[in-house]
């Protein structure tokens, strides 16, 4: 479907973009055409789809350019299904309404602070929109039930590495079937301990409880679900919001401070 390396999805008005050039994003959805205007008009630029290395289980990825373009990764040679375009979309249109990203103040191995972005700000994230991607009839955890599905790395901690961090891939996958319990324990049956499998619940529970909805409610739980899942690498409390402009938007981070670890665990809901 894809024509170039870069698709743009150009304006015809401030509103609409050509039906054509949404169906290169298999967009067949009036409720997805309808969300792709909503993204263009808050950045004031179109969205665009460029060809990327991703890894192997992700079919799409969100980015803001440094000008504020908005931006839609997606794997050369795959195309990804519509929901994982609108998912990708829910994610900038959150970001421009002021649900940005996190930054820790101790230095972490890149794989890690890239671990608990995706599977720990990601999942409590998706509680936002995923009912909204239900109501439109889409699957809302199809991209993030593949990953975790098919990762088997995703429940092996390498050994330089706290075991607890063997627990944040289980919570994403736990969050993402917390309605389908079946599923998910045919997914880890025989990888993964049930102690652990009960933390993981616990921080679950910490998400439903607090259902937060707002940029701030969002990152005070997020520090709640760290504490609880790996105090081996450290206490989480929040800092402060940094803010970089962007083109239209305002990019917000919230900073997250990380202190000495603890040995025990501090599941509170």
């Amino acid at each position: 479907m894809r024509q170039s390396l870069i698709l743009f999805l150009l304006f015809v008005t401030n509103a609409h973009f050509v039906s054509a050039q949404s169906s290169i994003f298999q967009l067949t959805n009036p409720e997805s055409v309808k969300l792709l205007d909503e993204v263009a008009l808050l950045y004031k630029k179109p969205v665009i789809a460029v060809d990327a290395r991703l890894a192997e289980n992700v079919s799409a990825l969100a980015e803001i350019a440094i000008d504020g373009t908005p931006v839609i990764k997606v794997p050369a040679g795959r195309d990804p299904s519509e929901a994982d375009l609108v998912h990708e979309l829910f994610h900038l249109k959150l970001i421009a309404e002021g649900f940005g990203f996190i930054r820790f103040t101790k230095a972490l191995p890149a794989a890690v602070e890239t671990r608990l972005y995706q599977w720990v700000k990601d999942p409590i994230q998706h509680t936002i929109f995923f009912p909204r991607m239900k109501e439109m009839g889409f699957n809302p955890s199809e991209q993030i039930e593949r990953i975790a599905s098919s990762s088997q790395s995703g429940f092996v901690v390498q050994s330089a590495q706290p075991r607890d961090l063997s627990l944040v891939p289980l919570f994403a996958l736990q969050m993402a079937l917390r309605d389908n319990t079946a599923l998910f324990d045919k997914f880890v049956e025989g990888k993964v301990d049930k102690d652990d499998i009960a933390v993981s619940r616990q921080a679950v529970a910490i998400v439903v409880k607090d259902n937060p909805r707002t940029p701030s409610e969002e990152a005070a739980t997020v520090v709640k679900v760290l504490n609880c899942l790996i105090p081996s690498v450290g206490t989480f409390s929040f800092g402060r919001w940094e803010q970089q402009r962007k083109g239209a938007v305002v990019i917000k981070t919230a900073i997250i401070e990380v202190g000495t670890p603890e040995p025990q665990r501090f599941c509170v809901q």
